[in-house]
């Protein structure tokens, strides 16, 4: 009789959530380490702007969060400077009662905080956004040879996409 009940029981159908969000941002495995790379932005008038940069994420919450920083500094004359000109923080998260990924970020300069629902697949994330000028989107995914690649696009109407942004990084042992 005990043994029925158990398995009778709510806890007996189902899973708890900490299992089901965990197995979720299995999906994400591969993003966890220290990354090294860089990242290049093309600006007004046709100028580049390159960025090295260091992504470090970590597994938390018994694997059911991420928590990524990324930080960049400015390059100058093919030498990495001191001067910070990208620092992000960021909690990839799975919600099981809404069935789906959140992801929030926090960014300075500029004190940003965001706050989206990306699309996360086996090596693959993307996530989108409106801005005063139209849209942006971007698509983070691990190549065939272990790289990370990141790519950014921007529409003014939704429907021609303009790249502006990658970033490519390697893993460190």
């Amino acid at each position: 009789m005990f043994l029925l009940t158990i398995c009778l029981s709510p806890a007996g159908f189902s899973q708890s959530a900490e299992f089901i969000q965990a197995e979720a941002m299995k999906k994400m495995s591969w993003w966890i380490g220290e990354w090294k790379g860089m990242a290049t932005t093309r600006l007004a008038q046709g100028r580049i702007d390159s960025v090295s940069m260091h992504e470090s994420i970590k597994s938390n919450l018994g694997g059911s969060i991420l928590v990524i920083e990324g930080i960049g500094h400015r390059m100058k004359n093919n030498m990495v400077t001191d001067e910070i000109v990208h620092h992000a923080f960021g909690v990839l998260s799975y919600d099981d009662k809404a069935g789906m990924y959140r992801w929030q970020a926090w960014r300075i300069p500029y004190g940003v905080y965001s706050e989206y629902a990306p699309e996360v697949f086996e090596n693959e994330f993307r996530w989108g956004m409106d801005v005063p000028q139209g849209k942006m989107h971007y698509n983070a995914k691990l190549e065939s040879n272990g790289e990370w690649l990141e790519t950014g696009e921007f529409s003014r109407d939704g429907q021609t996409w303009l790249g502006f942004f990658e970033m490519r990084l390697l893993k460190e042992n």
